[in-house]
């Protein structure tokens, strides 16, 4: 199986005070085998699937990225994508629909 990169996620894990990025599918499974420390929910055990299926070529990157950051935002870590973090850039999508 070879690594897949995806898009790269930095993860603001408050435990740890220093950022974390994650920028392939490998590094995604890897964090949520070794370095997953909330409740392994239906969003976390879907991403473990999924990461692993696009390993092996079921599933793309882009899926597995997207199961990954489905997790995260499920326990409710900080994802950083540009300057803002994720959940800012989702606040300010949904003020402007409502607008």
């Amino acid at each position: 199986m070879n690594d897949v990169p995806f898009q790269s996620l930095v993860l603001r894990l408050a435990r740890r005070g220093k950022p974390r990025n994650v920028s392939s599918v490998g590094e995604a499974l890897a964090f949520l085998k070794n370095d997953w420390s909330h409740k392994q929910g239906p969003a976390c055990l879907r991403a473990k699937l999924t990461c692993t299926g696009a390993l092996e070529g079921h599933f793309s990157p882009g899926e597995a990225r997207a199961a990954f950051l489905d997790a995260l935002l499920d326990a409710g870590i900080l994802v950083e994508e540009g300057n803002n973090t994720l959940v800012e850039r989702l606040t300010n999508a949904l003020r402007a629909v409502r607008e």
